[in-house]
């Protein structure tokens, strides 16, 4: 509180930091501190020799960090698998042309058949790392999602060339 002083008729001390600021202002403009109205002869509009200016909290907005949403790092997980899996049967797919036009070759099949389980088993995990992320709260769920969707339509068409490679 300041006592007795006089001011210049349309200016204000704030509170907080001291700074001289226009007496219409609601926020100081070096601290940002609010300022509140002093005195039924202020609010008039008639000068004021006795200031009283309450400071409010800072009203400057800084997000915490737990209002800030991040990557789900199994949906992260997810969409890498789903990017993998996708090399992968794409791998698959010229090897069985590439056997297919040569002739049946058992060694390269049988190496294509290894790619397939390998897959199978990253498709499973990144299929499992959507769904948690998914269902993982306070987080993005972009790449869940899209992992998700894109891993389950790779597992469906790994079980369903499962017969040529078994």
């Amino acid at each position: 509180m300041v006592d007795a002083i006089d001011l210049p008729p349309n200016e204000v001390y704030c509170g907080n930091c001291g700074t001289l600021i226009s007496r219409g202002s609601n926020f100081c403009i070096q601290c940002g501190t609010r300022v509140m109205p002093v005195s039924a002869a202020a609010m008039l509009g008639e000068p004021a020799t006795l200031l009283t200016i309450t400071p409010a909290i800072n009203t400057t907005y800084k997000p915490s960090d737990s209002s800030v949403l991040r990557d789900s790092k199994a949906g992260i997980v997810s969409g890498v698998i789903a990017c993998v899996s996708f090399i992968n049967w794409i791998v698959i797919t010229g090897g069985c042309m590439a056997n297919w036009d040569e002739g049946y070759n058992p060694d390269a099949f049988k190496v294509l058949s290894i790619f397939h389980k390998i897959g199978m088993v990253l498709l499973v995990i990144g299929f499992i790392s959507g769904i948690i992320g998914i269902t993982e709260s306070n987080c993005k769920k972009s790449f869940a999602v899209l992992g998700l969707i894109f891993n389950t339509i790779m597992l469906l068409y790994a079980f369903v060339t499962i017969p040529i490679f078994m």
